[in-house]
């Protein structure tokens, strides 16, 4: 099966305010039966971690870097892209669209167009042109939080980045 190909990042087009923490990652594209999948990985190569729920020792925030860091391990090459990591204490809460953007004309499922009019925050293309990420600052209500093409998160879980912005939509994060 051949690798996917994704959106280069554009670090510059990332807001300022998720810039400036350390919760970043880097992911490549890795199959997983007949699926393609982005784990996340440290600057040097190693596996990163989103929550620290899991069997090793090392705490997960020591797993992520600067964004400066990952956008330099991301020009060095080895890495398809970089991701950053939901927390409970940066407010943020991300939304994960999956199919619903048409990489040709950018055109919405009518699903979509209504979360991203709804959120009214930055909303940017995900890596395989096909999605969307939508970043708030807010909470989440405990359930529902993954249907079908739909998820959203406020921890434990990072979001790709590629940068490149919805058309029409916010370029800031909003509440």
């Amino acid at each position: 099966m051949t690798t996917p190909s994704e959106l280069r990042v554009l670090p510059d087009a990332i807001p300022e305010e998720l810039r400036s923490r350390d919760q970043w990652v880097m992911w490549k594209w890795m199959q997983k039966g007949d699926k393609w999948t982005k784990p996340p990985y440290q600057t040097n190569g190693r596996n990163a971690k989103s929550t620290d729920g899991d069997n090793s020792n090392q705490p997960a925030a020591e797993t992520w870097t600067p964004f400066d860091n990952a956008m330099a391990a991301y020009q060095r090459g080895g890495f398809d892209g970089s991701g950053y990591v939901l927390t409970d204490d940066d407010r943020f809460a991300g939304f994960d669209l999956d199919h619903c953007r048409d990489p040709l004309d950018g055109s919405l499922e009518p699903w979509a167009s209504d979360i991203v009019d709804r959120l009214d925050s930055y909303t940017k293309v995900s890596p395989s042109a096909t999605g969307i990420r939508i970043i708030v600052r807010g909470t989440l209500p405990p359930k529902g939080r993954k249907k079908g093409n739909f998820e959203c998160y406020t921890e434990g879980q990072y979001l790709t980045l590629t940068g490149h912005h919805l058309e029409n939509s916010p370029v800031q994060i909003f509440d």
